[in-house]
């Protein structure tokens, strides 16, 4: 038993799709225009949790913010410390922020992160505190600023040459309509199904968290053991002089610098560890010239505080941002 029954010709149906067809067809030329004159919006930090935290310590920078103790350095400056917890845990509660970025960028761009929030809060700046890892010194000078400079400039996510090379022709404009112009509109989900995803859903929870932190971030990676003991040793970069002493020139005037190193992993964590690292952090000083070293954060933690290699958890965060307060504690009422 047959319920309905159509009968139409070809011309009929070709009359009811033509006009979408026609439409999209129209539409897929606008946006494939629009792209190639440069008109559409560039693609927004939406998916990747990197350009989203970089994005947002972009943002940071440039803004007025009533910090008077600004921290600066790699990925482990911005997942070791909150910065709003140790304001809190500071006399006088002097408001502190956050303005880490990755170890891939070299210290001239630190510098330049500083030097961006001095010129917005002119006068304010009385403590630059520089935290880094271990292996931060020991890299050969890095490559990123061009990144830098498109995510400082536009605040969006780069498109990779060697992506853009390698990916079909977008023939109906739907990769510009999915990734240029509804991320403007929607929010995107963040890529992955590890611990990052699933406690921030989305970049803008990204840059909230951030925002309320004061630019420190959360590593919710799961630890994972070294299958092979770690190596001895720390060398520091031949080209790191000249970055280091640039980047003394670029402290704001009237502020002190205090620079410290990270701890890393029990498991990571070689021997002789606590005094190389001393050793490292002296001959260092003799280029950054910091009016303190931290000597007595700790070189090793028991891999229980720690997501990754070098960055600490949430537990291991509140650690070592206790720590940290105690030792600036008494630099901070000491006169310059």
């Amino acid at each position: 038993m047959k319920s309905h029954e159509y009968n139409f010709s070809l011309r009929q149906l070709a009359r009811a799709i033509l006009p979408t067809l026609v439409v999209l067809a129209g539409l897929a030329g606008v946006l494939r225009a629009a792209r190639s004159l440069g008109l559409m919006p560039t693609r927004p930090v939406t998916s990747d949790p990197h350009y989203a935290v970089l994005a947002h310590q972009s943002r940071a920078a440039r803004s007025h913010h009533p910090a008077q103790i600004v921290l600066v350095g790699d990925s482990t400056c911005m997942a070791d410390v909150d910065a709003r917890a140790l304001s809190q845990r500071l006399p006088g509660q002097p408001r502190v922020l956050n303005l880490g970025l990755l170890i891939w960028f070299d210290l001239n761009t630190y510098a330049e992160v500083l030097s961006d929030f001095a010129s917005a809060n002119p006068g304010q700046v009385r403590v630059v505190l520089l935290l880094v890892t271990p292996e931060k010194l020991a890299l050969p000078r890095a490559t990123a600023q061009g990144l830098w400079g498109e995510i400082r400039l536009n605040e969006h996510e780069p498109d990779s040459p060697a992506a853009l090379a390698g990916a079909p022709r977008d023939w109906l404009g739907l990769k510009c309509l999915r990734e240029n112009l509804l991320p403007r509109l929607l929010a995107t989900p963040m890529r992955g199904n590890g611990e990052a995803a699933a406690r921030f859903a989305f970049s803008s929870e990204i840059d909230a968290y951030q925002t309320a932190h004061d630019g420190s971030t959360l590593d919710l990676a799961r630890f994972i053991r070294p299958q092979q003991p770690p190596k001895p040793g720390y060398t520091l970069a031949e080209d790191l002089e000249a970055e280091s002493r640039a980047f003394r020139a670029k402290v704001p005037s009237g502020a002190r610098l205090f620079v410290g190193l990270t701890p890393r992993a029990l498991s990571y964590s070689p021997p002789g560890d606590r005094a190389q690292r001393l050793e490292m952090l002296t001959h260092w000083n003799r280029w950054v010239q910091a009016d303190t070293l931290l000597t007595n954060l700790p070189a090793a933690w028991p891999d229980p505080f720690f997501a990754s290699k070098e960055h600490l958890n949430e537990l291991g965060q509140k650690r070592f941002t206790a720590l940290l307060a105690r030792e600036l504690a008494p630099l901070l009422q000491e006169r310059p």
